[in-house]
């Protein structure tokens, strides 16, 4: 994935497992490309297991997506303010 704003493709259907991130992402988490990647969506956003019927339901949406705003946790441990994009299916 190419772009300069952090973006993560999640699973929905798989707990919200994160499947990958660009490098822009990688940066703004401090993570690995091979951490990122063993993480789960509710693992990094404060909201825990409870962002994923969140996720569900923006999947669901007709056109599949919706803007929101999450507080995502870093590498480091702090924890940030995230406004995201939340699309379902199709190209990213």
């Amino acid at each position: 994935m190419t772009n300069t704003a952090p973006m993560l493709l999640i699973d929905p259907h798989k707990d919200g497992r994160i499947v990958d991130a660009n490098i822009a992402a990688l940066r703004f988490y401090h993570y690995s490309d091979e951490e990122m990647r063993t993480k789960h969506t509710w693992q990094i956003n404060t909201l825990g297991r409870d962002v994923i019927p969140i996720m569900n339901n923006i999947a669901n949406l007709p056109g599949g997506h919706k803007p929101l705003n999450f507080t995502h946790i870093l590498a480091d441990g702090s924890a940030t303010p995230c406004p995201n994009l939340c699309r379902a299916g199709g190209a990213v």
